[in-house]
């Protein structure tokens, strides 16, 4: 559960980084 937890976050960063640049 958590190691889904950490993809799902990873994921998001992710998106919020492409977003931002």
């Amino acid at each position: 559960m958590i190691i889904n937890n950490s993809f799902y976050y990873s994921l998001s960063f992710i998106g919020l980084r492409y977003l931002f640049f």
